[in-house]
């Protein structure tokens, strides 16, 4: 039987949240999306479908409560510091990464320091193509990462009335480092070039999921989906969290993977 551990905790100086089980059939990582935090798995976190496994939602640095690192604003330096949390929590077990958004290729680069540890990845509407920077790419256009973080808080503050789930997203964004969302913003863009986020997915040599939904997946993904014949599933009725808006679905769907490759 599985014992409790403490329900949030420091690994190689991230802050994560985790559902207090000691074990399980897998250490199951939940990696937000840009200037976002743990928060948004807060549903998943308690999902009772998971307590078989034992989760982790984690702050990357300069988001949420884990304070900013100058190595830490690109994808490879996030990357990076997911791998080495992993490291010291999950030495030894099967590890499932879950990525939402920019996310999903912090996720990809992670496993390469991860020595054969993942076994398995989802991308939540995680960045294919150059057509899925168009929230964080807007860093291009500034020269201030001050003035950024004020405009892209603005626009979201506006698409608050649109969907509830921008509304935590907007508290993730004012606690978020400015200068980080800038240099990732950027490095995502970067990165982007002839859809090389896309063809770093599609080279994992372990099982993938694609989870989507058609009212936030760019045309550009889709087809690229379509196009490379990748493992996907679509969920309907939700936005661009469906771990916010249909946890229950998405549970569903996570312990249905893992299942299947552990």
């Amino acid at each position: 039987m599985s014992t409790a551990e403490a329900r949030i905790g420091i690994a190689a100086g991230l802050f994560y949240r985790s559902n207090g089980a000691s074990d399980g059939a897998a250490d199951i990582w939940l990696i937000h999306g840009f200037a976002e935090s743990s928060f948004c798995y807060r549903y998943v976190i308690d999902a009772a479908r998971l307590a078989g496994y034992r989760l982790h939602a984690v702050d990357l640095p300069g988001f949420g409560v884990s304070p900013a690192r100058p190595d830490c604003a690109t994808i490879a330096g996030l990357a990076g510091a997911i791998a080495r949390a992993i490291a010291e929590r999950s030495a030894g077990r099967p590890v499932i990464l879950v990525g939402h958004s920019l996310g999903a290729p912090i996720a990809v680069d992670a496993t390469g320091d991860l020595d054969g540890l993942a076994r398995g990845l989802v991308s939540v509407e995680g960045n294919l193509t150059a057509a899925d920077t168009f929230f964080s790419g807007q860093a291009i256009h500034y020269i201030d990462p001050g003035a950024f973080k004020a405009d892209f808080s603005a626009q979201i503050e506006a698409y608050k009335r649109l969907h509830a789930a921008y509304a935590g997203y907007a508290t993730s964004v004012a606690l978020a480092d400015a200068e980080t969302m800038w240099r990732l913003g950027r490095d995502v863009v970067a990165r982007s070039e002839n859809d090389a986020l896309g063809a770093a997915y599609r080279a994992l040599s372990f099982p993938r999921l694609y989870y989507w939904g058609k009212a936030a997946t760019t045309d550009q993904a889709e087809a690229y989906l379509s196009a490379h014949g990748l493992a996907n599933q679509r969920f309907e009725a939700a936005s661009h969290w469906p771990m916010i808006d249909i946890p229950e679905a998405f549970a569903e769907m996570l312990d249905s993977f893992v299942r299947g490759v552990v």
